[in-house]
């Protein structure tokens, strides 16, 4: 690969591509060269180091993860304090009526984002500005990770839906976590489908934040 470090990096979307490389970029002053390997593909290297160790998912996340992260994200420009509701849209895991719990969020002054409409530094610049954020349990609330100590965090989820991941972001990054489950629409022994969240259920969160 030449004079240049390389990056041995899964194959995905191009979507994801582009944040792998976004990311590195960010973090890192050095130019890499990058192989993308499929699950199923054997390469031979004469030298590799391997990292391991950052996060056991569920079990542990060193906090390490977020020094890198939180010197990119206190680098944005500071704007006005947003609150935000995370969209899913086209997901399996949903919000049975969501429209109802999008009008409250309105009436609180939230806007909806969709973070996979936006590259990987608007999506830090909106968290980082953001005061709350409203979502459903699944990747697009992974940029909590740029959200400033303080933020306040609301976590829509199945009720049978066993995952300690933001909590984890939440409690390393000191943000203010609450989790709020709901039954599924229908009996079903898988957490990706929708599932029913009160809007009066919501609605208590929001005045416990005094929004």
């Amino acid at each position: 690969m030449g004079s240049y470090s390389c990056l041995v990096v899964p194959q995905v979307s191009g979507a994801m591509q582009a944040v792998i490389r976004d990311s590195v970029a960010l973090s890192s002053p050095r130019y890499y060269q990058y192989l993308s390997l499929g699950n199923d593909e054997v390469r031979y290297f004469r030298t590799l180091t391997l990292v391991e160790g950052l996060t056991d998912h569920g079990v542990y996340m060193s906090p390490l993860c977020f020094e890198r992260n939180e010197q990119m994200s206190a680098a944005m420009f500071s704007g006005s304090p947003l609150r935000l509701y995370i969209a899913r849209p086209g997901s399996r895991r949903s919000l049975a009526h969501e429209e109802q719990i999008q009008a409250l969020l309105i009436r609180y002054g939230f806007i909806t984002v969709d973070p996979t409409a936006l590259t990987l530094l608007e999506q830090m610049k909106l968290f980082r500005n953001a005061a709350c954020v409203v979502g459903v349990m699944g990747a697009g609330m992974s940029s909590i990770v740029f959200c400033a100590a303080g933020t306040k965090v609301g976590i829509l989820a199945p009720a049978t839906m066993p995952d300690t991941f933001y909590a984890f972001i939440a409690g390393i990054r000191g943000l203010t976590y609450q989790e709020i489950r709901g039954e599924t629409e229908h009996p079903s022994t898988t957490w990706d489908v929708p599932f029913v969240i009160l809007p009066e259920q919501l609605e208590a969160l929001l005045r416990q934040w005094a929004l």
